[in-house]
Order: C-alpha cells, then structure tokens, then sequence
C-alpha cells in the first residue's frame, strides 16, 4: 500500500514550479548573453549559412524563436504538472473527508444503545 500525503504533492508542486521558472531564468539568461555578442555569426558566406540556414536546414535565425518557443513550452509544462500535482493533493483531502463523513453516516443511530441499568453497565 502507498501512503499518498496531500501536503508531500503540494509541496512538490512547488517544487515544480520553482523548476519551471528557472528554465525561464536560464532561458531570458541564455538570450541576454548571445544579444550582447551582437552580429555574431558574421557577413560571410559562411554567416549567412549559420544564420540563413543552408542545404535546405533551419539557420539560426529561424531555430532561435522555435527553440524560445519550446524552452517556454518546457517551463509551462513544470507549472502544469505541478498544478496538477496540487490538485491531487487536493482532491485526495476532499476524500479522505468523505470518508470520514461516510464512516459517520455507517453509524445508525437507531441500533445504538445507551446502558440506563447496572446489568447493562457492566
């Protein structure tokens, strides 16, 4: 049997989120960087192989917005299954409260006794 602990999922949803954000970080870190070295890839045929792409391959300047486009995705999915995560911790709370509810409606009053006399006491 696995114990499943509502506040363990959401803590690791946290946890996911937090992940999710530091792909953003080393993303917008990662274009600040190759935006400072400008013109990098040069003006010879061989820059605009690189940045046109060549040979019926993607250059540089059609990956790069693809690549910021799935790196985005990426970190959107971190969020998502941590939301999900927090969901299920939710969701296994709400149960574990209608259980307990359950238990409470098992329990007919009608057939409970309460002992009025010394026989029934003892």
């Amino acid at each position: 049997m696995t114990d499943v602990v509502p506040d363990y999922l959401r803590r690791r949803a946290e946890d996911l989120h937090v992940q999710g954000e530091a792909v953003r970080r080393a993303l917008s870190a990662a274009q600040s960087a190759l935006d400072a070295l400008g013109r990098f890839w040069g003006t010879d045929e061989y820059g605009h192989a690189f940045y046109d792409g060549a040979g019926g391959r993607k250059g540089y300047g059609t990956a790069l917005p693809e690549l910021v486009d799935h790196c985005g995705t990426v970190a959107g999915v971190f969020g998502a299954v941590g939301d999900k995560l927090a969901q299920a911790g939710a969701n296994v709370t709400a149960a574990e409260w209608v259980s307990v509810a359950a238990m409470v409606k098992a329990v007919d009053e009608t057939s409970m006794s309460v002992p009025t006399t010394k026989a029934e006491r003892r």
